[in-house]
C-alpha cells in the first residue's frame, strides 16, 4: 500500500538546519549534492533508499506520483556515507558543558508530569507535557514537602539549634588528647563535645547555647539525610538537633553510701526528695520516611527514646496508620504509640509533638508513659510550632553533599557526672549523661533491600 504513494525518491540522507534551510542529497554515485530549500529545487533522479529510513522520515517527504518501486540500496553503504559526512564540532575555549550519551542521561532524571507519579519514560503525544527531572531534584522537593510540623511542648525552655552555631561553643575531648580540631572517622569514637563553659553557668544564663533558639523568631535547620535505594524509590532521615536534653524529676529517697534510690509516689505525693537525673549536652531525634515511586511515602517511622514505631500510609484517609514498635534498646522500655500520624490539613507535612524538655517524638498531644520502672512520662501538646520546612539542609552522602561534622563519630555532649555510687558496678544512673551518638552511629530505620 505504501508503494503506491511513493514513487521517485531523490533523498537518500537528509539534513535539515533551521538556520540555513539546506538539504544535503547523497546519489547513488557518492557526490554530494546540496539544494536550497528556499528556492524548492530537487533533482528529479531516481535514487532509492531503506523502508525504515523513508518511514522515519516520512513527515519529510511528500507522494510524487503512484506505480513507482523501490530499488535495492545497500545500506552498509549508507551507514558508511553516514560516517563519512559526520560533522567536526569544535567545542568552545573554556568550555565545562560537554555532551553526553542519551542513556548515561537517563540514568539521572525520572519522567515527572507535575502531577503523575514517576514511573517509565512515556512516548507518543501524551508524553508533550512530561519533564525529564534530574533525580536529585525530584528527591529534595518531595523531602522538603514532606518534612514535618512539629509542635514544641507547652512551656518548652530548651529549643533546636543549627549544628554549626552548638560547635562554636563545644571543644572536641578525649580525656587524653589536648583539643584540637574535631575528628572524624571510628578512631573519634571515644572524643566528647565538651563545652567550653561549665554545664552549671550555662543552664544559669537563659540566652546561653543550651537554651537553641526559637524557631518562630528565625528558621532552625533540620538535616534531610537521604539514601537512594532506584531510580522512583529513595528513604529519608529528618535530623533534629537540641543543644540540651533536660531529664525527669524522680522522687528519690538517700540511702546513705547506697546513694538515692527511686520511690513511689503516694497518692501523687513524693515523701522523699526530687532529684533531676538523665539531663545531658547535646540531643538528636528523628523521624524517618520510605518512598516507593510516586509523590506519597509509604512507610513512616517515629522515634521516641529508645523506642520508635513504625506507620504505613493510608493514601484515602490522607494519614499514617500504626503498624508495628521497636524497642532499640532497654528491656523497660514499654512505650505506648498512638495510632495515626495526621497530616497538616492543606499540605502534606506530619505533625508530630516533642515531648517537654526531653524532645522525644510522638504522633499525638498528651501524656506518654515509656519506662516502667521506674515509671517515665513524657509530655507533649501544642506550644510554639516548628515549620522545620522553611529550612531543610539536603544530606547525600552518595553525591558527596555532607558537612565535615558528619563524620564525627563520638559524642556530642559532656562525659556523665553526679552519677549514682553504684556506677562502679554497672548501675549507669547520672544527673549528667553522656551526650548522644552523632548520625553515623545511628541504625537506618529502612534498607534499600
Amino acid at each position: 500500500m505504501v508503494l503506491h504513494y511513493v514513487c521517485k525518491i531523490l533523498l537518500t540522507l537528509h539534513v535539515i538546519q533551521c538556520n540555513s534551510c539546506f538539504i544535503l542529497n547523497l546519489d547513488r554515485n557518492s557526490s554530494a549534492t546540496y539544494y536550497n530549500d528556499r528556492d524548492n529545487e530537487l533533482s528529479s533522479d531516481d535514487v532509492s533508499i531503506p523502508l525504515q529510513y523513508l518511514t522515519e522520515t516520512s513527515n519529510l517527504l511528500s507522494p510524487l506520483g503512484h506505480g513507482t518501486s523501490f530499488q535495492s540500496y545497500n545500506l552498509q553503504r549508507v551507514e558508511e556515507l553516514t560516517r563519512q559526512w559526520a560533522p567536526l564540532v569544535w567545542l568552545a575555549p573554556g568550555e565545562q558543558f560537554f555532551p553526553s550519551g542519551v542513556p548515561e542521561f537517563l540514568e539521572h532524571v525520572l519522567p515527572w508530569s507535575g502531577k503523575s507519579p514517576f514511573g517509565s519514560l512515556p512516548g507518543g503525544p501524551s508524553s508533550e507535557s512530561w519533564f525529564l527531572v534530574t533525580k536529585t531534584a525530584i528527591v529534595e522537593e518531595l523531602t522538603r514537602q514532606w518534612a514535618p510540623l512539629v509542635w514544641l511542648a507547652p512551656g518548652e525552655q530548651f529549643f533546636p539549634s543549627g549544628v554549626p552555631e552548638f560547635l562554636e561553643h563545644v571543644l572536641p575531648w578525649s580525656g587524653k588528647s589536648p583539643f584540637g580540631s574535631l575528628p572524624g572517622g571510628p578512631s573519634s569514637e571515644s572524643w566528647f563535645l565538651v563545652t567550653k563553659t561549665a554545664i552549671d553557668g550555662l543552664l544559669n544564663n537563659s540566652s546561653s547555647i543550651l537554651y537553641g533558639q526559637n524557631p518562630t523568631r528565625a528558621p532552625v535547620p533540620i538535616y534531610a539525610n537521604v539514601v537512594t535505594c532506584s531510580p522512583s524509590s529513595f528513604h529519608v532521615t529528618y535530623w533534629f538537633f537540641f543543644p540540651f536534653s533536660q531529664g525527669k524529676d524522680l522522687c528519690t529517697l538517700d540511702m546513705g553510701l547506697l546513694g538515692p534510690w527511686p520511690l513511689p509516689l503516694v497518692n501523687n505525693h513524693c515523701y522523699g526528695t526530687y532529684k533531676d537525673f538523665g539531663s545531658h549536652v547535646g540531643d538528636w531525634e528523628h523521624m524517618s520516611l520510605l518512598f516507593q515511586g510516586g509523590d506519597n511515602p509509604s512507610s513512616m517511622y517515629v522515634s521516641a527514646h529508645d523506642a520508635g514505631a513504625f506507620y504505613k500510609f493510608n493514601k484515602l484517609a490522607n494519614q499514617f496508620v500504626y503498624e508495628r514498635m521497636e524497642i532499640r534498646k532497654g528491656i523497660m522500655q514499654r512505650p505506648t504509640f498512638p495510632d495515626i500520624v495526621e497530616l497538616t490539613p492543606t499540605a502534606s507535612h506530619p505533625v508530630l509533638f516533642a515531648a517537654k524538655g526531653s524532645h522525644g517524638l510522638w504522633t499525638a498531644p498528651g501524656k506518654h508513659k515509656y519506662v516502667r520502672l521506674p515509671r517515665l512520662y513524657d509530655v507533649s501538646g501544642y506550644g510554639i510550632p516548628w515549620y522545620t520546612w522553611q529550612r531543610v539542609e539536603i544530606i547525600n552522602t552518595a553525591l558527596g553533599a555532607f558537612p565535615a561534622w558528619l563524620l564525627f563519630y563520638g559524642k556530642w555532649g559532656n562525659p556523665r557526672s553526679k552519677c549514682h555510687p553504684l556506677s562502679r558496678v554497672g548501675l549507669h544512673i547520672c544527673q549528667l549523661a553522656d551526650g548522644p551518638t552523632g548520625i553515623p552511629m545511628k541504625k537506618q530505620n529502612f534498607n534499600c533491600s
